[in-house]
């Protein structure tokens, strides 16, 4: 190869390394001065590099851009989704290196942003801005994957919101993820409060009754909520008049307990808007069966029987 030619792209590769880590020196300067928007600028003009990054560099990269776009818990949800996601790649491409740079630093940041979205969470239910509410809970979950209750709750509220496309995106990734909601609270008494205490799990809370703090440890079982997920996936596609897949889920629902007084009667709207009065007629009876005294369910059978001409049943 032409010893000119040679040269040239030395000085280019020269070049490129000097101008990755210029840009990433002056976002890290800028986040040291609490000036994010700046150091995302730099950040975006790295990145144009990251194919020529070598690995150390590309670790710093992400962990920098991570926390220029957290913005020390000024950021906006979407803002903290990209920091996030650097934030992991950062620690992902670090586990394969012998050397531990910024994985620490970056699993510091990860626990300062749960500590933040749960709280925001609780703001935002408080003020009653339920999208807010739980967006942050996804973001909670996001952060920690293994407290699948946050995206759960996720899952209510958006429900409850009437945000059903969103509520439908978390019930189906709690399905993906065959969460049942089954688990065990563990909780003891503080001496010096009187209160009912949680803690993390029996090894933790055994900690704390050691060390004399707390007293009269108590376990508490919570059942699964899988009927609650289908149910309530159901009923969002009745409301969205798509009977066929509100059914396939009113089945599934049927198959945990096909005696679900709820799960009938949702099935029996529906068969009704169908316009199939025969199956909503045997769902009634059904539901009578469960609940005799119900006067609404009895009034409805008897609407159907005069309908039909059958007076002394009506």
């Amino acid at each position: 190869m032409n010893k000119n030619i040679l040269i040239t792209l030395a000085f280019l590769f020269i070049n490129i390394t000097y101008a990755q880590k210029k840009e990433l020196k002056f976002a890290e300067r800028n986040i040291k001065s609490e000036d994010y928007s700046t150091a995302k600028q730099n950040i975006q003009l790295a990145e144009k590099l990251i194919s020529q990054m070598d690995a150390k560099t590309t670790v710093k990269y992400h962990y920098l851009k991570g926390v220029a776009y957290y913005a020390n818990g000024n950021s906006n949800i979407e803002e903290s989704s990209v920091a996030l996601e650097s934030l992991n790649k950062s620690i992902d491409l670090e586990s394969e290196s012998s050397t531990k740079l910024y994985t620490s630093k970056a699993e510091g940041w990860r626990i300062e942003m749960l500590n933040r979205f749960v709280e925001d969470s609780k703001n935002s239910l408080e003020n009653e801005n339920y999208k807010d509410a739980y967006l942050n809970l996804e973001m909670s979950y996001r952060v920690s994957p293994r407290d699948t209750l946050y995206l759960y709750n996720s899952a209510l509220i958006a429900t409850e919101n009437k945000d059903f496309d969103q509520a439908l995106a978390f019930y189906n990734e709690l399905i993906d993820i065959e969460f049942t909601g089954i688990t065990t609270n563990y909780y003891a008494i503080e001496k010096s409060t009187g209160e009912n205490q949680g803690f993390t799990g029996p090894d933790q809370r055994e900690l704390f009754i050691k060390a004399g703090t707390h007293e009269n440890p108590t376990d508490m079982e919570l059942e699964s909520v899988e009927m609650n997920i289908f149910r309530s996936m159901a009923a969002i596609y009745k409301n969205k008049n798509e009977y066929e897949k509100s059914l396939s889920y009113i089945e599934r629902g049927k198959n945990i307990d096909e005696n679900d007084i709820n799960i009938i009667l949702l099935e029996s709207n529906i068969r009704w808007e169908m316009g199939d009065v025969e199956s909503y007629e045997k769902l009634i009876t059904k539901a009578l069966e469960i609940e005799p005294n119900n006067v609404d369910l009895h009034f409805n059978l008897g609407v159907i029987s005069s309908d039909k001409g059958d007076i002394d049943k009506a």
